[in-house]
């Protein structure tokens, strides 16, 4: 089974959704698509990789897949806004150097020279962004569509106090301290030239299928079950939301070992202790839902939940998604980074941001959130509109078009990009209103 036909499954869909990319007179931002054909074989080897679209890392070929179909793409590198470097940085079970493709790019082809990478586009599925890629300064000014929104790379884990000071564990301190010595410290994610951008994975679609999870040796689904937005069978159940907060996954990895095997600073960098913490603390709160690994019952409790937490694993994560995609409305809990679109849309009017240091009033700040109607609100925007930015495919993901709008307030030079939850309508900086729900390709 060749790509093209695997993508024309994935995206495509004969009973809904219109391309609206014909009516669009301003087709801005102009991409022009570096095939690479010298290295296509290292970088994008589909019989070596297979399709891993529906996993985590599967941004890595969606993302092309829906540019490639888009009016956005120019031939002509002349008359591009940016260049989109087409390689599959298959992340952790594949990652192959960038060397090659940065030689290609500073030797072969003029273009990157001209604004020192600045208008190159490069997808990064790592699980802490460009951090990731932290060997290869000549990318510093490249644009990273990727995951991770935090600042610095993660230190933690290491953070053994008893032969270290904890202020050195402290990123924000971290941080600090290098400014102050007029050092820049390479960052994870860069704001206002990288785009954080939610996965690829858990959309619902006819023909998922079991993958090889790379990471833990077993076969994994990773598309989700039924969504209330396009299965009536679910929308049922969201209509006795009876769980006030919901969290399921992973807190203690090292928990039960002796400190012989895994002393107790081992694991306490997982999640940036944002887990473990609302777990101490709320694991038996009344009418709260928060636990280990619930199994086949965790979508449904997603669709079942009035808030669910949106908090980090070992970097980035998919749980803000998961969440918006079932009407339940995120908060978030993780200082420093930041989520999918934060940068671009309004997620004050979908979700809530509760700093760490906030937590202990967890039960009163949502409590007080519902008594003000605010709750409602968000529950409503979600419904109405803003579930769909937030997933890929065709014909309901609108992903895609946030991207594509960001990109082109950028190539206009304008302040933002606006989104206007009630009508559903992206404005990219040229006054224009795009309608998210006549159809896509239309910035």
């Amino acid at each position: 089974m060749t790509l093209s036909t695997k993508i024309d499954q994935h995206m495509g869909h004969p009973d809904a959704g219109t391309d609206l990319a014909s009516k669009n007179s301003k087709p801005r931002p102009l991409i022009y698509i570096y095939d690479f054909p010298e290295i296509s074989a290292q970088y994008r080897n589909y019989t070596a990789t297979g399709d891993y679209m529906d996993t985590n890392y599967g941004l890595d070929q969606v993302f092309p897949a829906l540019l490639q179909e888009s009016p956005y793409v120019t031939t002509d590198p002349e008359k591009a806004d940016y260049f989109f470097v087409h390689i599959w940085l298959f992340w952790p079970g594949a990652t192959p150097r960038l060397e090659p493709v940065l030689q290609l790019l500073s030797s072969k082809y003029p273009h990157w020279a001209k604004k020192n990478g600045a208008d190159h586009i490069f997808v990064v599925t790592a699980d802490q962004g460009r951090c990731e890629y932290r060997q290869y300064p000549q990318t510093r000014h490249a644009i990273f569509i990727q995951h991770f929104g935090g600042n610095i790379h993660h230190v933690t884990t290491h953070c053994n106090i008893k032969e270290m000071w904890g202020g050195d564990c402290d990123r924000e301190l971290l941080l600090a301290r290098a400014l102050s010595r007029g050092e820049e410290p390479w960052r994870c994610h860069y704001p206002g030239q990288d785009i954080v951008v939610p996965t690829s994975a858990y959309e619902r679609h006819d023909n998922a299928h079991d993958h090889d999870d790379f990471m833990w040796g077993k076969k994994v689904n990773f598309s989700a079950p039924p969504v209330p937005y396009i299965d009536p069978d679910m929308r049922a159940v969201t209509s006795n939301r009876s769980i006030q907060l919901f969290f399921s996954g992973h807190v203690d990895l090292d928990g039960g070992k002796s400190w012989e095997q895994a002393p107790p600073w081992a694991d306490v960098g997982y999640s940036f202790g944002n887990r473990q913490t609302i777990s101490r603390m709320f694991g038996r709160h009344p009418g709260y839902g928060i636990g280990g690994h619930t199994g086949a019952s965790y979508w449904s409790n997603l669709a079942r939940s009035v808030y669910c937490l949106a908090v980090p694993g070992w970097g980035w994560s998919g749980r803000y998604k998961v969440a918006i995609n079932r009407g339940c409305v995120p908060v978030v809990l993780q200082d420093g980074i930041r989520v999918e679109f934060e940068e671009q849309l309004p997620l004050g009017d979908l979700s809530v941001r509760v700093p760490l240091w906030m937590s202990h009033k967890m039960p009163q700040l949502l409590d007080w959130l519902k008594h003000i109607n605010r709750t409602a609100e968000m529950q409503a925007n979600i419904d109405r509109c803003a579930w769909r930015l937030f997933w890929w495919r065709r014909p309901f993901g609108r992903a895609f078009e946030v991207v594509m709008c960001e990109l082109k307030r950028r190539a206009l030079g304008a302040p933002l990009m606006r989104l206007d939850v009630q009508r559903c309508e992206l404005e990219c900086g040229d006054g224009v209103k795009v309608p998210l729900l006549e159809g896509y390709n239309n910035v």
